[in-house]
């Protein structure tokens, strides 16, 4: 296996319900005053609440909420809501699990069936290696034997599978050489998963199912999430 340092990730949750809600938490709904209450320890502001409709279609109407001085957002939709995240930091896993429970435990207050639905998850990491490791696994998945010299791959796309024992849907990674650090490689984890309402058990899972990725790959899995 080989050892690495995380030197960013970035987070992109979706959940994707099964059908549309009937309105936004927005201010004056029960669901609103539930957000306002329970996300004020994440750096909640009234200028983080952002309100915006570019067009006529109900479908682009959405609220966003910015915590964690600027480092996380959460956007709702009346079909969907998302958890954004930029250079997440240790700690940041339980923190991300928090929010996601508040973001139901107030579109419930909307739509008991919201827990009902579909999350895709996606990771991006730059992880740093040993000096010339990089290299190597790069080697490993971008050599292409006997192919067109006129062609230099720049990324390798798989898809992952993760046996029976997982309750994975889908899930792909790519992998590719880091433009942002040295001795760095960019690994792209992307999954598809049947919801849970219990969001940090879901977490769990996740955190679990990421480290089998990782191990797949010859990384260490035990190191592949910011805890």
């Amino acid at each position: 296996m080989r050892d690495f340092e995380i030197e960013q990730v970035s987070l992109n949750f979706k959940w994707s319900y099964k059908t549309i809600i009937p309105s936004l938490p927005i201010i004056g709904t029960e669901a609103f005053a539930v957000l306002c209450k329970k996300l004020s320890p994440f750096g909640l502001t009234a200028s983080g609440i952002i309100a915006d409709a570019p067009t006529n279609k109900l479908g682009d109407a959405q609220m966003t909420i910015i915590l964690l001085d600027g480092r996380l957002g959460v956007k709702f939709s009346v079909s969907s809501f998302e958890i954004l995240g930029d250079n997440l930091l240790e700690g940041d896993r339980q923190i991300v699990a928090d929010i996601g429970g508040i973001a139901f435990e107030a579109l419930k207050k909307i739509d008991e069936e919201v827990i009902v639905g579909i999350a895709k998850i996606r990771l991006m990491y730059h992880l740093s290696l040993e000096p010339n490791e990089n290299k190597k696994i790069l080697l490993e998945h971008l050599n292409l034997t006997n192919g067109n010299p006129q062609l230099s791959p720049e990324m390798a796309i798989y898809q992952v599978n993760l046996g029976e024992d997982s309750n994975l849907q889908n899930s792909k990674v790519g992998i590719a050489e880091s433009l942002a650090y040295n001795n760095s490689i960019f690994f792209d984890v992307s999954l598809d998963y049947l919801g849970s309402e219990n969001f940090l058990e879901f977490t769990d899972n996740i955190k679990n199912d990421v480290a089998l990725i990782f191990n797949v790959f010859g990384l260490n899995g035990e190191k592949s999430i910011i805890d």
